[in-house]
């Protein structure tokens, strides 16, 4: 069952750059720092409401968009299939959700001297506060992820990157805890 439902998105974000003139960065021997921030949510007015209620069979008896969780169910029936049940609707999507994200690189241009540039790049989000409805967004509540990686290039003309991201939260709301990542790539312009 869905309907339509408004939905607002909202986002708050800053970005600065450090210079070798900034204490830290000049400490850090690099010759730029990025810093970004996000803050964002959902508002979806009315969709808590339509939640399923424990009569299943009344005309209240509504489950809205899918479930959020990746196991049990609060759908009818589910004890006689024996499904976990889901007696806080905690499942469904929330009214409000909202999460952030870190996002820090260092550049360090010429390094011992020669055209080798190196970016070590830190990336980190979490759901703060509620589970998003889908498309609308991804956010569920305690559910982070951190990426770390190094780019490099030399001449501008080999281009190269190694990156790890693990995820970490609770089970029922991702699947993705036990799937970190490992990528290289490696690219030659001519």
């Amino acid at each position: 069952y869905t309907t339509e439902y408004d939905v607002t998105n909202w986002d708050i974000g800053t970005t600065a750059t450090f210079t070798r003139s900034n204490p830290i960065v000049s400490a850090l021997g690099a010759d730029i720092a990025i810093l970004l921030t996000e803050f964002g949510g959902v508002e979806v007015d009315g969709i808590e409401e339509d939640r399923a209620t424990t009569d299943y069979w009344t005309e209240g008896g509504k489950t809205p968009l899918s479930s959020v969780c990746t196991s049990g169910n609060d759908l009818p029936l589910n004890g006689v299939l024996s499904i976990d049940t889901d007696p806080k609707k905690v499942c469904r999507p929330n009214d409000s959700s909202m999460g952030g994200l870190v996002y820090f690189q260092l550049q360090y241009n010429n390094v011992f001297g020669t055209p080798i540039g190196i970016q070590p790049t830190l990336v980190y989000t979490e759901g703060l506060n509620g589970n998003s409805p889908a498309p609308a967004a991804g956010w569920r509540e305690g559910v982070s992820s951190t990426a770390l990686a190094v780019n490099f290039s030399y001449l501008d003309s080999i281009r190269g990157s190694i990156s790890y991201r693990t995820n970490d939260g609770d089970e029922k709301y991702t699947r993705n805890n036990d799937r970190d990542q490992i990528g290289v790539n490696l690219s030659y312009a001519f």
